[in-house]
C-alpha cells in the first residue's frame, strides 16, 4: 500500500511539473514597444543595406560587376527613365560593355532600341575613401568605344553612378542606379555589339 502510494504521489508530481512547464513555455512574449519595433527594422536595414554594399564592392574589386541603370542623365543633367535589366555598364574581366535601349525606339543598332559597345580595359584604379566610399576609374578602348568610365559607391546599399565619357568628342553619359555581381543580375546584353 505504501508503495502504491508512492507511485501516486510521484506520478501526480511528474503530472503538475510537467503541466507548470507547459504552461510557461505558453506565456505569450512580451508585446514589443513602437520603439523597438522600429530600432529592430532600423538595425535589419543597416545589415542589409552593409550586405549589399560589401557583394558589390567586391564585385568591383573582381572585374564581375553590372551596373543596371534605371535613370540615365545626359552632359546637360537631363535625366531620362529606363529599364535597367536593358540599360547598363558592365565589366566581365577585361571585357567591358556599356549598353542603352530605349523602350520608344523600335530596331536600332543592337535590336532592342539602342547600341551596345564593347571594349578592353586598358588601365583601372580602385580607390576608398575615409568613409568606406568606393570609386573605381577604368579607361576603355574598343572599335567604337574610347572611354574613361568612373564609378562611384557609396556606403549604404548598392546604388551607384557610372559616368562614361567619351575620350575623342566630349560626349557623356552617367548610368544610375543598383550594382550588382554578374551572378545575382537580371540584365539582357544584346548579341550585337560594336
Amino acid at each position: 500500500m505504501k508503495g502504491r502510494f508512492q507511485v501516486i504521489a510521484i506520478t501526480l508530481l511528474c503530472s503538475l511539473f510537467f503541466s507548470i512547464s507547459m504552461l510557461q513555455a505558453q506565456e505569450p512574449e512580451k508585446e514589443m514597444t513602437r520603439k523597438e519595433k522600429k530600432a529592430l527594422k532600423k538595425k535589419q536595414r543597416e545589415e542589409s543595406e552593409k550586405l549589399q554594399f560589401d557583394k558589390a564592392s567586391n564585385a568591383l574589386k573582381n572585374d564581375r560587376w553590372v551596373l543596371e541603370a534605371n535613370t540615365v542623365y545626359n552632359k546637360r543633367g537631363q535625366s531620362l527613365q529606363v529599364t535597367s535589366n536593358t540599360n547598363f555598364v558592365t565589366v566581365q574581366g577585361e571585357d567591358v560593355y556599356v549598353q542603352l535601349a530605349f523602350t520608344n525606339f523600335v530596331g536600332g543598332p543592337n535590336g532592342i532600341g539602342g547600341i551596345t559597345l564593347k571594349g578592353r580595359q586598358t588601365k583601372k584604379e580602385l580607390n576608398t575613401d575615409k568613409h568606406g566610399n568606393v570609386t573605381l576609374r577604368m579607361s576603355v578602348i574598343g572599335n567604337a568605344l574610347t572611354v574613361d568610365i568612373t564609378v562611384n559607391l557609396t556606403t549604404g546599399g548598392n546604388y551607384a553612378d557610372a559616368t562614361v565619357e567619351a575620350i575623342t568628342r566630349g560626349t557623356r553619359l552617367r548610368f544610375s542606379g543598383n550594382l550588382f555581381d554578374i551572378a545575382e543580375s537580371t540584365y539582357y546584353k544584346s548579341g550585337m555589339d560594336f
